[in-house]
């Protein structure tokens, strides 16, 4: 799974299920850039597997699927859907407002 993650400030991150879950390293993210709880969207789309990356700005989406080299495109990231209602208070219970 692949979450995209829109701050207060206007930065959107993207952070997926790799070495470890979307929710740790995105509570990783915003407690080391201190930043507030993002509003969140997920897309079923599996995440870029190389490398174990972390996240990413969603503008570099792009590049870092070349680079992966698995023939996958932005567009294959283009379905965005609300998180469910567990997801959405796993993301209430770990990132702080």
């Amino acid at each position: 799974m692949t979450i995209k993650a829109t701050f207060p400030d206007g930065t959107v991150m993207l952070f997926g299920d790799s070495y470890r879950k979307w929710i740790p390293q995105l509570q990783e993210f915003c407690s080391h850039f201190e930043m507030p709880r993002p509003e969140v969207v997920k897309c079923s789309t599996k995440w870029i597997s190389y490398g174990g990356i972390k996240w990413c700005p969603e503008n570099d989406l792009e590049s870092e699927l070349e680079y992966e080299n698995q023939g996958r495109s932005i567009k294959d990231f283009s379905k965005w859907k609300p998180l469910n209602q567990i997801e959405r208070r796993t993301l209430e219970k770990y990132i702080k407002p």
